[in-house]
């Protein structure tokens, strides 16, 4: 939320490579193109990859870029980062094996992958 990226989309700030400028991108993109109004830590990097239209993410990124060829740039920086975080959950892996640490058992919050160690600490 710091760098502008609100509650709602802030699970977009979890996947690496991305950071805040790109990360409010993606969000403008995403709510003008599809009125999404909000992601929540349990879609996946694939669920914004599916509804992210490359088209109004250039138009968006014409607002901080000049040339066309830095925006193009930019446009598959981005699209290429998604798909290589394609099949991983929207949440930092280290800080929601810190917060376990706190909630959960040692065990759990060290060991489990990701996936099963977000669904426990939820139920918790």
């Amino acid at each position: 939320m710091k760098y502008g990226i609100d509650y709602n989309f802030s699970p977009i700030g979890s996947i690496g490579g991305i950071g805040h400028i790109r990360a409010n991108a993606i969000k403008l993109a995403l709510s003008l193109n599809h009125k999404i109004k909000s992601f929540n830590f349990e879609n996946k990097v694939s669920d914004i990859l599916d509804l992210l239209d490359e088209k109004t993410l250039k138009d968006i990124l014409s607002m901080r870029y000049i040339h066309p060829e830095n925006i193009r740039r930019e446009a598959v920086n981005i699209l290429n980062t998604l798909s290589k975080n394609r099949d991983k959950i929207l949440v930092d892996e280290y800080i929601l094996r810190g917060v376990s640490l706190f909630k959960l058992d040692k065990e759990s919050a060290l060991k489990l992958p990701v996936n099963e160690l977000l669904i426990k600490y939820l139920e918790s």
